[in-house]
């Protein structure tokens, strides 16, 4: 029955049917010459007609035989579209958008960025630094890197890395001021702090935790 149609039959097929003879396919196949015969007998039984005749110049098509290759090539020429397109999914290439927060784009990404270009020539990279959530189900962009996971059921999260907050000092503050050698030290000290109301990601805003009044020279998002 047609629901049973075996692709590889219709590949035999239209080998026949190029070949011009059921010899020059089983040369081609590097197969016997019954092998073909018996194939195309199988799949004649399977569409339920006879697709070639056998004359002294060669076969020749029936009606049959004439719709089943002009199928039959519909399907070869969609298999090949399927396979390039496949293997065309492993090319890096085109337009992407990356959202980030400006530090990321500054310490980590900026100096990454000439090495990527390098690798993948064809990538069209599109860098967008923003301090609020990007809204990349709205397609703002294609990827937004981020300290902290995005809300949104419809969007792939994964984490990727960890950082690692610390207090920093230049050394000519450390030689004005002297460095301090426990906690109780950092309130005679002063510090860089964040704009609260402006920080989404509440992990960095732990200074108050370790100096319950701290000294804040000036404070940035």
């Amino acid at each position: 029955a047609i629901d049973h149609l075996d692709w590889d039959d219709l590949k035999l097929f239209l080998i026949v049917v190029r070949c011009k003879s059921v010899t020059g396919a089983a040369r081609e196949l590097k197969v016997s010459h019954s092998t073909v015969s018996r194939r195309l007998a199988r799949l004649e039984y399977t569409v339920g007609g006879a697709l070639v005749e056998r004359t002294k110049d060669g076969l020749l098509l029936t009606p049959a035989g004439l719709v089943t290759m002009r199928r039959a090539e519909e399907i070869e020429n969609g298999v090949n579209a399927l396979r390039s397109d496949v293997s065309n999914r492993d090319e890096i290439c085109g337009t992407v958008r990356l959202a980030t927060m400006e530090g990321i784009a500054t310490l980590y990404l900026s100096e990454r960025l000439v090495e990527l270009s390098s690798r993948y020539p064809d990538l069209d990279l599109e860098l967008v630094t923003s301090p609020q959530t990007v809204r990349v189900a709205r397609r703002e962009a294609d990827l937004f890197l981020s300290f902290f996971k995005p809300h949104g059921t419809s969007l792939d999260s994964q984490l990727i890395g960890r950082f690692k907050t610390g207090l920093f000092a230049s050394q000519a503050y450390l030689e004005r001021n002297g460095v301090p050698s426990q906690a109780a030290d950092l309130s005679e000290h002063r510090f860089v702090g964040y704009i609260e109301e402006l920080i989404q990601l509440e992990s960095v805003l732990w200074l108050e935790e370790l100096v319950p009044t701290p000294k804040i020279a000036f404070s940035s998002n």
